[in-house]
């Protein structure tokens, strides 16, 4: 590979990043309660889908049903888009209390998730496939009081 070669592929990776890391950045503001306790359900439901996807691959691995590098790669994408689901919601803006009290009960959950899921991605990485069950043991709660939140505040 020449040097103009690498150059080229660096460049349009950084661009890649910028646009993906600038799309990510736009949130708009919840300027009414109403619309804060949507925002905050549809990120419990992405998170929920992260973590869905988790608790597959970790199962899928556990049971030396996929390979090592498949399982980390969901991993590692499950991670990505609970971590993205988590900065976006904690950019927005609470109009009020009461979306305080909603960002109080939901942020705990998205770190939680985001965490958890590193843990399994990091196993995953190691290729020790058989902590991935007891891994994501505590995910399934966690999805569920997800689930749970977000159908007490979809709209």
């Amino acid at each position: 590979m020449t040097l103009r070669h690498r150059r080229r592929l660096f460049w349009r990776g950084a661009i890649l990043v910028a646009v993906v890391a600038l799309g990510a950045a736009c949130v708009a503001p919840a300027r009414t309660a109403a619309a804060y306790e949507g925002k905050a359900a549809d990120s419990a439901s992405s998170a929920v889908s992260a973590l869905r996807t988790a608790i597959l691959a970790a199962g899928l691995g556990g049971a030396d049903r996929s390979f090592p590098p498949t399982v980390s790669v969901l991993l590692s994408e499950a991670e990505e888009d609970a971590d993205a689901t988590e900065a976006a919601f904690s950019s927005i803006q609470p109009p009020d209390a009461v979306s305080d009290q909603i960002r109080a009960e939901l942020e705990p959950m998205l770190i939680k998730a985001s965490k958890r899921l590193a843990l399994l991605r990091i196993a995953a990485r190691r290729a020790d496939l058989g902590a991935l069950p007891g891994l994501a043991q505590p995910l399934e709660r966690l999805a569920g009081k997800l689930e749970r939140f977000a159908q007490e505040h979809a709209a």
